[in-house]
């Protein structure tokens, strides 16, 4: 669009509070199908949030954060924020760990550390939102507060955590009664004294005792075979 040296601008009463996010695909991200240094906005649960530090950096003392953020689904990617943007969190990782805290960030920049994925922010161009009143993030409060999904840490083969949401659906619970539950594990300790030892049938092992009470017991006279002797000629 050109504006030419006679175009006239007024304002217009057209208001719309939308910010117009572009959200990240958290998959997307950690397979590298986005770019680095690509900026994204991207939404999540802060989860294993860091105590903010003071570090060196080419000489001079910036604060630092590092936490990982989780989506619906249970994914999640790890965040390193500096300057301004870890102070922001410094009230919530002195004291508000416990809490549920949205984060949304936009203008976000992707880069790799250490072999993973990272977001961090873009100089002072990203924008940094916690429990923000705004569609986006009352939706992913509402998904996350699911009494049914929780959140586990798994250890990949290469030694990296990955968070996976793991749902548990109760009406699809088999129900048993007390005696069932009895019974069946009843069945369960007599297979596996089956098949750790396996004895012998109980009325063979009655036969076996009883014949060696026979020729051990002293009320018993125990049968002895008489064995016949040659005699030996001497000149």
């Amino acid at each position: 669009m050109v504006i030419g040296d006679y175009a006239v601008l007024s304002s217009s009463s057209l208001v719309d509070d939308r910010i117009f996010l572009s959200l990240a695909n958290y998959g997307e991200v950690e397979n590298g199908t986005k770019k680095q240094n690509f900026l994204i906005d991207v939404i999540g649960r802060i989860h294993e949030l860091g105590a903010v530090q003071t570090v060196q950096v080419s000489g001079e003392d910036r604060k630092r954060v590092q936490f990982r953020l989780v989506d619906a689904e249970g994914n999640n990617l790890a965040f390193c924020l500096w300057g301004t943007y870890a102070e922001q969190l410094e009230p919530f990782s002195d004291a508000g760990r416990d809490q549920i805290i949205i984060c949304l960030i936009r203008f976000a920049k992707i880069k790799e550390f250490r072999g993973e994925m990272q977001i961090t922010n873009a100089f002072d161009a990203s924008r940094l939102y916690l429990n923000a009143i705004i569609p986006e993030v009352t939706d992913l409060t509402q998904r996350l507060s699911n009494g049914n999904l929780s959140v586990a840490m798994i250890d990949k083969p290469t030694g990296k955590k990955d968070g996976k949401r793991v749902t548990y659906n109760w009406n699809d619970a088999e129900i048993k009664t007390i005696s069932e539950v009895v019974e069946a594990n009843q069945v369960m300790m007599l297979d596996q004294i089956s098949s750790d030892e396996c004895p012998a049938p109980i009325t063979k092992r009655k036969e076996d005792d009883s014949g060696l009470h026979d020729l051990t017991s002293t009320s018993k006279k125990q049968c002895t075979k008489l064995i016949k002797q040659e005699k030996t000629k001497t000149d």
